[in-house]
């Protein structure tokens, strides 16, 4: 239920009532102060509009991919580089795009979107944008805008350094200490410091006040007075927070979703704690489950048993780590503090936190399939993270109001845990980053605590190990118009879930009435142990294959996949209720007739080997040639290939050897029999 709050009832009792006269001096202070920001920030809005310091121009062709379900307009926006001194000649230039569909009403409000990080990169990264994420499922309903952060890729000022991305990759068969890896970190960031310097790159221009400016002149630039919906995932609900501190009056209502506090002792300091809980929830969640708790059994005592063998004894394996252009393999080796950054991550999603069990468990047994995908993944995330601009934001609004007492305050109390989080060297390594960037401090009054009457929905997830759900009660307390929904057997980014996506329609549709919540409870547990594949299970017909109008040939496929799977990019599918280790991918796709060549040469990015025939299969009066290989996962593909004319179609399936016959019976005669493939006019070599 919303909730109107009119501030504390003050009690007769001496000591009550000094502190409540406290906060409400506070709060009075906090309030004069944000009005005197809004008044500030609103002035350098209205100078560069005045002095045509702020630009705006419509683009025929957007300069990043754009998915061809979506309708696209694009835009470039010049912005002063310093908003304390918006007639100062620097400039920055922004890129933007507004999302719509042909389902969108023309009179909606539009949703603006704002990326976490800081350094997130929600241009780049829209190509991967599927119809079942919530991206699609908004922009059908609102037109959704997507910008460039200053110092993120797609804006002139791109605070990037390949070169930490190279040390990266040469430090991942290396077992150093902490201290030698920050001590290299250092010198290859200074490196990347200077160059950009070179190019006159000032670091204090970039902060989550200085976002907020652009977020309200691209805002002015698109709709002129008329006001929009906000959104912000993570990071992205820091500066969301700048926003309605700044500039409240172009707001209709805002979204925050896995809260970060503006107040810098309420986030970074309190990871161990927020990790150790998120730990706990999922230990005691798999002794309830029968299931689990009979596969898993001591679970917790396992987990830090394997964290502290591999210190000892570091892990190795092998990787296929594919660039988009070849596959190169790569030795890995691991110890219990890399390992624990992997599970960190995996806390951010709900299937990856339950396959951490199982890694418990191939740890044991010296297995390492877990930490071969997760360190794909992380590898493959590397290029749409703009670590310069991270350490510029987090410097100014975070790290530059903070002392090493209040890391040693954010202590879970569980040593097998704090060890990872809690360490004196890395504080030290934060101070010297910051001094090297020197981007100074925010102005404080974008630290303190948010007062808002703007109607706000707070998303918190059960797992979410880096933005619990204290943040966003604690955000929420000063928000007299808010509400706070906990999200179980979620992660990070609630809105993943399709009860989140649901909700937040609703929301923007009618911001000032209540949510209906029931789907919460409705929401499906971790699957631990993959489900069986069910026996005759329905199908839903898609109309475009995998990379369509990508591969040379202009062919064009419509098929059939299981109605449960989700389609997460065209052609394309994951498979539901199950966890990332037994996940299935289904991808169908039409392409020329390949001579002398295989789908592994077509896809490198699978990382297919060993690729061998495995005889024909008839279906509807075509012949299939069937082959079988294995990913650089371990996981088995089952390979189907078949010719019409100039055109061909593949069937890649990626699964578990253990589903392999039930996948044979239950899936790929229906897949196989449902594709179509209609050749295109325009026949590419390939």
């Amino acid at each position: 239920m919303r909730t109107k709050k009119f501030g504390l009832i003050c009690l007769v009792f001496a000591l009550l009532a000094a502190a409540c006269s406290s906060q409400e001096a506070q709060e009075d202070t906090s309030r004069q102060e944000q009005d005197k920001v809004r008044e500030e920030s609103q002035k350098q809005l209205a100078t560069a509009f005045e002095n045509e310091r702020i630009v705006f121009e419509e683009k025929r062709v957007c300069s990043f991919t754009v998915p061809t379900y979506f309708s696209s307009q694009c835009s470039e926006l010049v912005v002063p580089a310093d908003w304390d001194d918006p007639n100062n000649e620097e400039e920055i230039t922004l890129s933007a795009v507004i999302l719509t569909t042909e389902n969108t009403p023309e009179e909606a409000v539009p949703v603006v979107y704002l990326e976490g990080g800081p350094g997130g990169d929600s241009l780049g990264t829209l190509q991967f944008i599927g119809k079942e994420t919530w991206q699609y499922q908004l922009a059908e309903k609102h037109p959704l805008v997507l910008f460039s952060q200053r110092g993120a890729n797609e804006s002139s000022q791109e605070l990037a350094c390949n070169a930490l991305n190279e040390l990266t990759l040469e430090m991942l068969d290396q077992d150093i200490t902490v201290e030698e890896s920050n001590k290299l970190f250092l010198e290859e960031l200074d490196g990347c410091i200077e160059k950009l310097e070179e190019d006159d790159i000032d670091f204090t221009a970039f902060s989550s006040q200085a976002s907020a400016n652009d977020i309200e002149a691209l805002r002015q630039s698109l709709y002129d007075d008329e006001p929009w919906h906000v959104l912000g995932i993570s990071y992205g609900t820091r500066l969301a927070q700048s926003v309605m501190r700044q500039h409240p009056d172009g707001i209709v209502s805002v979204l925050l979703d896995s809260v970060m506090p503006s107040d810098p002792t309420e986030s970074v300091t309190d990871v161990a704690e927020s990790v150790d809980k998120s730990l706990e929830r999922l230990f005691a969640t798999c002794a309830e489950d029968q299931a689990c708790s009979k596969q898993f059994p001591d679970l917790e005592n396992r987990f830090y048993a394997v964290l502290e063998a591999a210190n000892k004894n570091p892990v190795t394996f092998t990787i296929d780590d594919f660039n988009g252009f070849v596959t190169v393999e790569r030795d890995v080796l691991v110890n219990g503090e890399d390992i624990m950054g992997m599970v960190f991550q995996a806390l951010y999603q709900d299937d990856a936190a339950a396959a951490i069990p199982q890694l418990v468990e191939d740890l044991e047994k010296g297995e390492t399939r877990f930490l071969e995908r997760s360190t794909s993944l992380l590898l493959q995330n590397q290029e749409f993270i703009y670590p310069i601009m991270n350490q510029s934001v987090l410097c100014r609004d975070v790290y530059a109001f903070l002392e090493k007492e209040d890391y040693e305050e954010g202590k879970s109390g569980n040593e097998k845990l704090d060890e990872f989080f809690v360490d004196d060297e890395e504080f030290e390594t934060t101070q010297e980053v910051c001094e090297a960037l020197g981007s100074g401090k925010t102005d404080r009054s974008d630290v303190q605590e948010l007062q808002s009457d703007i109607p706000t929905l707070l998303y918190a997830g059960e797992y979410d190990p880096i933005t619990p759900l204290s943040f966003a009660e604690s955000v929420s307390e000063s928000l007299s118009d808010s509400q706070v929904l906990s999200f179980p057997h979620t992660g990070h980014a609630a809105l993943s879930q399709d009860c989140g996506a649901l909700i937040a329609l609703e929301f923007f549709s009618a911001p000032d009435n209540d949510v209906d919540t029931g789907c919460i409870d409705e929401i499906d547990p971790l699957y631990w142990l993959p489900a069986p594949v069910e026996e005759n299970p329905a199908f839903e017909s898609f109309d475009k294959g995998f990379l369509q109008g990508q591969i040379p040939g202009g062919h064009t496929l419509t098929g059939v996949a299981p109605a449960d799977w989700d389609e997460v990019l065209p052609g394309y599918f994951l498979q539901d209720k199950t966890n990332v280790l037994a996940q299935a991918n289904l991808l169908v796709l039409a392409h020329p007739r390949i001579e002398g060549s295989s789908v592994a040469d077509l896809l490198p990015g699978l990382g297919l080997k060993d690729l061998t025939a495995a005889g024909v299969v008839e279906s509807e009066g075509r012949t299939w040639q069937a082959a079988q290989a294995v990913t650089a996962q371990d996981q088995l593909a089952l390979v189907y290939s078949m010719s019409e004319g100039s055109a061909a179609a593949s069937v890649v399936l990626l699964v578990d050897p253990a589903e392999e016959e039930a996948m044979k019976s239950f899936v790929i005669p229906e897949v196989l029999a449902g594709v179509e493939i209609t050749e295109g006019q325009l026949l590419g070599d390939f």
